[in-house]
């Protein structure tokens, strides 16, 4: 049986990988990739909103559903690729 470190009984996962990031990277780098990310998701959904809404004349309820859930999905997987570090034993 492997023994887990302190850091991994103490704070869950996320949190532990989000403090190991804070460590050994540089905060503001991360800091700026987590706008870059944010901002480029705000697009989408904005994006899709109007073009739904304008173009496909779709209702905007709908419009604003389908961006705001293409925009989370690529938030996510945008912030685990490009922002947080990986730690092998994390996954």
């Amino acid at each position: 049986m492997q023994h887990k470190g302190f850091d991994t009984i103490v704070f869950p996962p996320l949190l532990s990988n989000v403090l190991y990031t804070w460590q050994h990277e540089k905060p503001l780098a991360q800091l700026m990739k987590f706008g870059v990310v944010g901002f480029m998701a705000f697009l989408i959904d904005y994006g899709l909103l109007a073009f739904c809404t304008e173009i496909l004349h779709i209702n905007y309820l709908v419009s604003a559903t389908i961006g705001f859930t293409v925009s989370v999905v690529f938030n996510y997987l945008a912030s685990m690729r490009y922002v947080f570090t990986h730690k092998e034993e994390m996954s």
